[in-house]
């Protein structure tokens, strides 16, 4: 795009898109992506929240995990015990787990129906490896309630071990840091910088190429068509139209 537009279905010359920066930084962000789905996405709104849900559990997996090698290791539990690194720890182990996941989930060659499955399985099994680092915490606490007593601070204390720390950190990365990238790629990235690179648009049949060009019409020559055409791949009839910034 250019200067911050691009071309779309919008009427009359120069219109801006439909997809304002604010709904973009929401489709990118795995917290609020399901918020904005689009029909020919490849993820539902359904797996979309399910996602959500297996990056929290993702999380809560990875904080618990410092705490079970502090509880059975001294090293390296007294390593990933104490800030920074305990931060550093959980925050990259989760963003890496989360990423791969979601990069698996989002392959062309899943049908829906496994595409579901793949989905639903990381669930159960991230919530499983959450309740198999939980006991041992839990049963502490049961453990010490017996001899000094059950109090309510002690609950939120166990809720905060088990739960409590992976949640945060979710929330932390998704509504803070990955928002404040998100919002500086597209209130100044983007429409300042990136719109200068010549860019290739693929269209998929001759019928798309038409379209294409109806569109760009309409923004008086913020854009234009190379007339020569040339094969996408070497097999199939899919035209490629290169679209050039003036």
């Amino acid at each position: 795009f250019k200067g911050g537009k691009s071309f779309s279905s919008g009427k009359g010359r120069g219109a801006w898109p439909p997809v304002a920066p604010f709904e973009s930084l929401i489709r990118r962000n795995y917290m609020l992506g399901f918020l904005e789905v689009r029909s020919h996405d490849l993820l539902s709104e359904t797996l979309s929240l399910a996602l959500v849900a297996n990056d929290m559990a993702v999380s809560v997996a990875v904080t618990l995990t410092s705490f079970f090698l502090l509880q059975r290791f001294s090293w390296p539990g007294s390593m990933v015990a104490w800030n920074p690194i305990k931060i550093i720890y959980e925050l990259t182990l989760a963003l890496v787990f989360r990423v791969a996941f979601r990069k698996m989930a989002r392959l062309t060659f899943w049908s829906p129906k496994w595409r579901r499955y793949f989905v639903l399985t990381g669930l159960l099994f991230w919530s499983s490896v959450d309740i198999f680092f939980a006991i041992p915490i839990v049963e502490l606490y049961i453990g010490r309630s017996v001899v000094y007593g059950w109090s309510f601070r002690a609950f939120l204390r166990l809720l905060d071990i088990t739960v409590g720390s992976g949640f945060v950190n979710y929330f932390v990365s998704q509504l803070l840091f990955k928002n404040l990238m998100l919002l500086f790629s597209v209130e100044v990235y983007e429409p300042k910088f990136r719109h200068n690179i010549c860019r290739c648009h693929c269209c998929t049949s001759a019928e798309s190429v038409r379209d294409l060009q109806e569109m760009l019409s309409e923004f008086g020559g913020s854009w234009e068509v190379e007339k020569r055409g040339i094969q996408l791949l070497s097999t199939g009839e899919r035209p490629r139209v290169a679209l050039c910034l003036e």
